[in-house]
């Protein structure tokens, strides 16, 4: 677990580093706005996580072996955002498309990460960090 978070955290850390620069950090990213939406996305990451690649890349590994399944369950992941996309965010379905599968990167790279850790405490951290940055 220790390996999983370390590496989880020190990819959390890179993307911090190469979104922001510490002005807007510490701007924006030192809020009750930003702890909320940090708490938020804690959730989420979680959640997500431990719904993608504690259960899905597993039972998808078992069934197609390890690399199909993992990409399989990247997919899935990043398709299962296209509601999302289009109801949330008001994208038209092509635009959706494009922007789901915008997040294939960073599924592979946290299936990918699942992969080698056997661990979701990674992916979760950096999932959490990535979508937080996001809103910064």
């Amino acid at each position: 677990m220790r390996l999983s978070l370390g590496i989880g955290l020190l990819l959390s850390l890179t993307i911090v580093v190469l979104s922001t620069t510490p002005e807007r950090f510490l701007d924006r990213g030192v809020s009750w706005n930003s702890l909320y939406a940090l708490t938020y996305f804690l959730a989420v990451g979680l959640g997500e996580e431990l719904m993608f690649r504690g259960f899905l890349q597993l039972r998808c590994s078992n069934w197609l072996g390890e690399i199909r399944g993992f990409v399989l369950a990247s997919t899935i992941m990043a398709l299962v955002h296209l509601p999302q996309r289009i109801f949330a965010v008001g994208l038209d379905p092509l635009q959706a498309l494009v922007s789901a599968l915008s997040l294939m990167p960073i599924s592979l790279l946290l299936g990918f990460l699942m992969l080698r850790t056997r661990n979701i405490v990674g992916p979760a951290a950096l999932h959490t960090i990535a979508d937080w940055i996001s809103v910064l």
